[in-house]
């Protein structure tokens, strides 16, 4: 039909992405399926794909899972810690109050294939779904904060340390690596949980605070949640 895809993929348990991708790509082949269906009279879902309102909710489900894919891309990777994807769950959570006071607006852009069919039917629907997942990711990760771990980001940075989090050794050796200017050269050179293994050569107590929290892994499907209701 010379569409852009020569194949309509299917979702599989086992591939972390695999739903979002079947949305997209479902939805940008949504007129060849619709020629496809009426063809072999499939009735169920020539209904479904040929009412507007039906695939606009099926663009905005497109739209939201290319968000969640980019946000379960990015707490992937080898330098990847606790750290940076706590930042990025509360970069996205941020996203979602932004986008729901834009939708309530009028405003449409972050959801582009929502924005080009500019179908109003949809709006309350949108509305109501960006609602219950800020209101999930608020209850998955309600305790993150991680101010009080900014000295393992950078400790050459006058740091108070909060009530009881370091020992006496501990705040001894931070202070310490606070003032050795061959480990601050070193600080912009490497990632953060290298710097931290050069640092337990001589620091080792506060490095193994670091890396306690530094090796803690966030699996990417902790924010692959129950939306798709």
């Amino acid at each position: 039909m010379e569409a852009g895809h020569s194949t309509l993929i299917q979702h599989t348990e086992i591939r972390l992405l695999s739903r979002g991708k079947v949305l997209s790509r479902f939805y940008e082949l949504r007129e060849e399926l619709l020629t496809f269906c009426l063809q072999e009279n499939l009735k169920d879902f020539v209904e479904c794909l040929s009412d507007d309102h039906w695939c606009s909710k099926l663009a905005y489900l497109a739209d939201i899972f290319h968000e969640l894919n980019l946000l379960n891309n990015g707490m992937q990777g080898r330098n990847e810690n606790f750290l940076s994807s706590t930042d990025k769950i509360n970069a996205f959570q941020k996203n979602l109050t932004i986008w729901k006071k834009c939708k309530a607006a009028g405003n449409l852009e972050m959801f582009p294939s929502v924005f080009k069919r500019n179908c109003q039917e949809t709006t309350l629907l949108i509305l109501n779904h960006l609602h219950t997942l800020l209101t999930n990711l608020d209850k998955y990760f309600s305790s993150i904060s991680v101010d009080q771990y900014d000295w393992i980001r950078n400790p050459f940075v006058e740091f108070e340390p909060f009530e009881e989090q370091l020992t006496l050794t501990e705040e001894e050796e931070l202070a310490s690596v606070l003032n050795d200017r061959t480990l601050k050269l070193k600080h912009s050179e490497l990632h953060l949980n290298a710097f931290w293994l050069l640092v337990e050569k001589e620091y080792p107590a506060i490095s193994q605070k670091a890396l306690r929290l530094l090796v803690q892994f966030s699996t990417p499907t902790s924010v692959n949640l129950d939306f798709q209701s």
